[in-house]
């Protein structure tokens, strides 16, 4: 089937068996860049529940190739010939949340989104 990081895989199934052993051994152990807390710690708290076939948001851009161009101080988002987004660059480890994107999607009480520092919401 291939190879990936000096690991051969021989069919699907060998390498979905090596993935979800590195992703409970290795990834959810170490602690995540972003939360600054271990996946495995974080999934257990959140008590995460089924969404019961419902896809989380609105996937009316999903599945659209786009291109990302990076720049000194910026990155562009190319769809074909069109721009379709500019941002300006962060550097490393930052979060930007764009309150307006997920305006509607992600709070189920409809309380408005406000460009907050990331925090603990049980909402």
């Amino acid at each position: 089937m291939g190879a990936r990081a000096g690991k051969r895989f021989y069919s699907w199934a060998h390498l979905n068996a090596w993935l979800l052993e590195w992703a409970t051994t290795v990834a959810d152990q170490r602690v995540h860049g972003t939360t600054h807390e271990q996946p495995a710690v974080r999934f257990t708290r959140e008590a995460l529940t089924p969404l019961d076939g419902r896809p989380p948001y609105a996937n009316a851009h999903v599945r659209k190739r786009v291109t990302v161009r990076e720049h000194a101080t910026e990155l562009t988002i190319w769809q074909c010939y069109t721009l379709v987004a500019t941002r300006a660059r962060r550097g490393r480890q930052q979060v930007v949340m764009m309150p307006s994107y997920y305006a509607g999607h992600l709070r189920v009480d409809q309380t408005p989104l406000v460009a907050l520092p990331l925090q603990y919401d049980p909402r």
